[in-house]
């Protein structure tokens, strides 16, 4: 069969991945097939994408897809597959990107091939690591058919699925941590100058571009940044004293509050596939 790619959902990930997708070549507009609730984001996505085919139902898209991205809530997944069950023969591939949704609860209604993903919301930069896990199902040329998508947008780093929920705090949860820690950060900058948060945000965002530049291209750790910048008994180290003592805490509770949840949902997950 001819082998095309389906997105069913272009939500706030699906539609990131699926424009990073088209906008390095990873994939060409002629090989997708796009089925969405969300028809009225599509107007001008559709439009600059002329060739991409649209369908109205999960079933027509898994007719015609040889390759399968679920990209819709974590609720609403086993649904959709079991919709497209009858169309989904030992050919057809299944990518999820739900977090916290397990190979082995997947399995319990389709034993064929499946894929893992934990894309990133910073994927449409090429400055990302997405995170994928292969059952033993996928065959050699499904696989490299899928790592060379996620190669052409960024890095990938393939993982055992229990390395997930770790994996998932470095990469694709990361953005967030990092954007709320800059936001006390900034706010409390504001606090102690005449800076106006517009003023004090571009400053560091500007400063966390260059750090990453820096980092990236001359291959420097963390550690060399801090020496390098905070010296021994000037205003920096003064500074990362007080991150040094205060942030292990911060990020032992961050790790346990997301096990936490990851948890909870990988329970609630568990009962519902068990239905």
């Amino acid at each position: 069969m001819e082998a095309k790619v389906g997105f069913i959902g272009f939500g706030s990930m699906g539609s990131v991945l699926l424009r990073s997708l088209l906008r390095y070549g990873a994939l060409v507009q002629e090989e997708v097939i796009l089925c969405t609730r969300s028809r009225d984001k599509l107007s001008g996505f559709a439009s600059s994408n002329p060739g991409m085919e649209l369908v109205r139902s999960n079933v027509e898209l898994a007719e015609k897809s040889r390759t399968i991205f679920i990209c819709v809530r974590i609720e609403d997944v086993k649904g959709i597959i079991e919709e497209m069950k009858p169309q989904l023969s030992q050919d057809k591939h299944i990518v999820i990107i739900s977090a916290g949704l397990s190979m082995e609860n997947v399995s319990k209604i389709f034993d064929g091939q499946l894929t893992r993903v934990i894309p990133s919301l910073v994927c449409g930069t090429k400055n990302c690591v997405t995170l994928i896990h292969h059952n033993d199902k996928v065959t050699e040329d499904e696989s490299a058919r899928v790592e060379m998508w996620f190669s052409k947008i960024g890095n990938f780093k393939i993982l055992d699925e229990d390395q997930f929920e770790v994996g998932a705090n470095l990469t694709s949860c990361a953005p967030a941590f990092m954007a709320a820690m800059m936001k006390y950060f900034i706010a409390e900058a504001v606090k102690h100058s005449s800076f106006t948060p517009e003023e004090a945000e571009e400053m560091v965002r500007k400063t966390m571009l260059g750090t990453a530049t820096l980092i990236t291209k001359r291959k420097l750790s963390f550690d060399t940044i801090v020496q390098r910048v905070a010296t021994e008994g000037g205003i920096t180290e003064a500074g990362v004293k007080v991150l040094d003592e205060k942030l292990p805490e911060v990020f032992s509770e961050l790790f346990l509050a997301t096990e936490h949840r990851h948890k909870a949902v990988s329970d609630d997950m568990g009962e519902l596939w068990s239905a």
